[in-house]
C-alpha cells in the first residue's frame, strides 16, 4: 500500500503538531515495514526527522497555498492506495 501524509508542520516550531507528526511517522515505520509512505514538507531540512525509507515531497509554507492546490495536486500525481 501507498500512504501519503501531510507533514507540514515538521520543522516549523509548532510544538504539539509537529511532535504528533514526527511521532506517528516513527510508529508508521516500526509497524509498516512493506508499505510505501509519502510525506509532504514545507521546511527544506525537515527530512531530518522523518523516517530515511520514506519518500518526501515538499509544498508550500503558505496554508491557502498548501490547501488550496499544492496537496490536491500531489496527492492525484501520487495515488495513494
Amino acid at each position: 500500500m501507498r500512504f501519503s501524509i501531510d507533514a507540514h508542520a515538521i520543522g516549523r516550531h509548532l510544538t504539539g503538531n509537529e511532535a504528533y507528526v514526527r511521532n506517528l511517522l516513527n510508529g508508521f515505520a516500526k509497524l509498516d515495514k512493506f508499505s510505501e509512505f509519502i510525506t509532504y514538507l514545507s521546511v527544506e531540512g525537515a527530512t531530518n526527522w522523518v523516517p530515511a525509507r520514506f519518500t518526501h515531497r515538499y509544498v508550500a509554507n503558505n496554508p491557502f497555498v498548501r490547501l488550496g492546490f499544492d496537496l490536491s495536486s500531489k496527492l492525484r500525481h501520487d495515488g495513494p492506495i
